[in-house]
């Protein structure tokens, strides 16, 4: 919140100093103030990669899907390197119906991710979002084995543990999955309407140990308080 206020101030006219306080306004979830924060670092920079990604994740957390594929969809374009884009993009073409550009848009992501673990064997966030992708192919093993090395590398974090879970309720795994969210929601997780909205977690979602998390999800975003 300092950190975003201070860089505006500093540089009101750029592009970053915009996406920064968006992203503040995000984590805190004021999704109205976000939404204005990135367009109009959109509107300083076309070509910023940032900007429609996280715009992206707002508009996907709202569940506003055709916007935020359209958002993905540019970031991808700006960006031919990044994994994060088109591992969610998928989701949505998914939940669309569009089910071979979500296969498309899956064997994209786990590339690209693929060739950043490469280069980083420990980096959590490939590990993460390229489960996603593999389970969207259907490799149940390659998503133990990336769950198993995320875990083991950056266990209590909850954006790992959230992206673990979704791993496992693809797969059919739905008491790993519930175990992940629950961890994930003792460390502080707020993103209950991002969880509710998430097709990965479809599985899930009439399951009474399910509802229990995204409530309790929703008492701490409401509370301020894990």
């Amino acid at each position: 919140e300092r950190a975003s206020k201070k860089a505006l101030a500093l540089r009101p006219g750029l592009a970053e100093s915009h996406v920064s306080r968006g992203l503040s306004h995000f984590v805190r979830g004021d999704s109205p103030a976000a939404i204005a924060e990135f367009e109009t670092a959109m509107r300083l920079d076309p070509d910023l990669f940032d900007a429609r990604y996280f715009y992206g994740r707002v508009c996907f957390q709202r569940g506003e899907l055709e916007r935020a594929a359209e958002l993905f969809e540019r970031a991808e374009q700006l960006d031919p390197d990044d994994f994060q884009a088109p591992i969610l993009l998928r989701q949505i073409y998914r939940t669309q119906g569009r089910g071979e550009e979500a296969l498309a848009a899956a064997r994209r992501g786990i590339a690209r991710a693929e060739r950043k673990l490469e280069l980083n064997p420990d980096d959590t966030r490939a590990l993460n979002l390229a489960l996603g992708g593999l389970a969207e192919i259907g490799d149940a093993d390659k998503v133990v084995e990336f769950a198993e090395r995320s875990l083991a590398i950056d266990g209590e974090n909850p954006d790992t543990l959230y992206n673990v879970a979704c791993g496992f309720a693809r797969i059919g795994e739905p008491e790993k999955a519930l175990e992940c969210l629950e961890r994930a929601s003792m460390r502080g997780m707020a993103i209950a309407r991002w969880a509710e909205n998430d097709s990965d977690l479809e599985s899930l979602h009439e399951l009474p140990r399910f509802r229990e998390v995204i409530a309790r999800l929703k008492r701490q975003e409401l509370d301020g308080d894990p």
